[in-house]
């Protein structure tokens, strides 16, 4: 197993705060997007910064190739589905929540790994972390300051898009681990700018929206730094 250097750990620590502020900046940006327009603009932004990279390194992208349904498929599981789904949870429940509730990503990621792979079985400590994380959750429930009558269908909605990260996880293991790391993330980027378009202009009025400038700055934000560039 490769030591992990000095940069390394920054680099994870500093992939951390990025991904950790997403939900805060999230919550700002549903005062004046809807869910799907909110995640339409994140996806369409974040796929422009991952076209000009895999332009300056001079990477194929192979979004509409002969495999361009697995692409599609990742693109749903893994964008589509859970960035709308996020911002509706996040729309009606504090963004302090939906980060603790998006936890459980490795923890059903683990699950589902150990039933669909060969190499990703579930050890003792693995066991053992799978039961704590889901002890977490579960006070969480008997906490009625934190999950209640009110908020508790949209934590379901969070906890929804959260196995969908799980799920599309599993699909690239599988079917585009070999597929080169940036073709993947802009091939599938490119599949959900496709799929929530029509979701954004059939559910929403995106054309009529006033958006505040503290939310537009927080979707550039989620959009090129959170999406595309971590």
């Amino acid at each position: 197993m490769k030591e992990a250097k000095a940069a390394d750990i920054f680099l994870l620590l500093l992939l951390g705060a990025i991904w950790g502020s997403s939900f805060f900046n999230i919550k700002i940006a549903t005062y004046s997007y809807e869910p799907y327009t909110l995640a339409l603009i994140r996806v369409i932004l974040a796929t422009a910064t991952m076209l000009a990279v895999s332009f300056i390194y001079k990477i194929k992208i192979y979004a509409f190739s002969r495999n361009w349904r697995i692409y599609a498929l990742v693109g749903v599981c893994n964008i589509t589905i859970p960035f709308s789904l996020i911002a509706i949870g996040t729309n009606k429940i504090d963004s302090y929540l939906a980060a603790m509730l998006m936890s459980t990503t490795p923890i059903t990621g683990s699950i589902l790994a150990h039933f669909f792979t060969k190499e990703e079985k579930i050890t003792f400590l693995k066991s053992l972390g799978i039961i704590l994380g889901f002890t977490g959750i579960l006070l969480l429930f008997f906490d009625k300051l934190i999950i209640n009558e009110k908020n508790y269908l949209f934590v379901l909605i969070i906890l929804l898009g959260s196995t969908f990260y799980s799920i599309s996880g599993i699909l690239i293991l599988k079917k585009l681990k070999k597929s080169g790391n940036i073709n993947v993330t802009t091939s599938t980027l490119i599949w959900s700018v496709l799929t929530l378009l029509p979701l954004s202009f059939i559910f929403e009025n995106p054309l009529k929206s006033t958006p505040t400038f503290e939310s537009t700055l927080s979707l550039i934000y989620l959009g090129v730094v959170a999406t595309g560039f971590a």
